[in-house]
């Protein structure tokens, strides 16, 4: 039997700001899509905490988006830590998740 992984990292509730910046710059994939950054996005109210032992991040679900316009605001998220392994990457637990079904 294989023995467990050690935990390296764990980023629970509001400590999770302290492992991951915030990027906002242009898609990549040129989506329409408007990253934003950390500040912007608690202003508009898609950064939120419920309490101290969980974190809610979520996109933009009211903004009428007009043709031509870069796109919904939402956030993109990087790693600060560089890890060796991408098995060892990230592994989430995730209370609630929205899908488009």
């Amino acid at each position: 039997m294989t023995p467990p992984l050690p935990i390296q990292d764990a980023f629970i509730g509001n400590s999770f700001l302290d492992g991951f910046c915030f990027q906002s710059f242009d898609d990549p994939t040129h989506g329409r899509v408007n990253y934003v950054d950390q500040t912007t996005t608690a202003a508009a109210n898609n950064l939120t905490y419920s309490n101290p032992n969980t974190f809610v991040m979520r996109a933009d679900y009211q903004k009428v988006v007009q043709p031509g316009q870069r796109g919904r605001d939402s956030m993109r998220i990087a790693s600060k830590k560089l890890y060796n392994d991408a098995f060892e990457n990230a592994l989430w637990q995730i209370n609630s998740m929205r899908t488009c079904n």
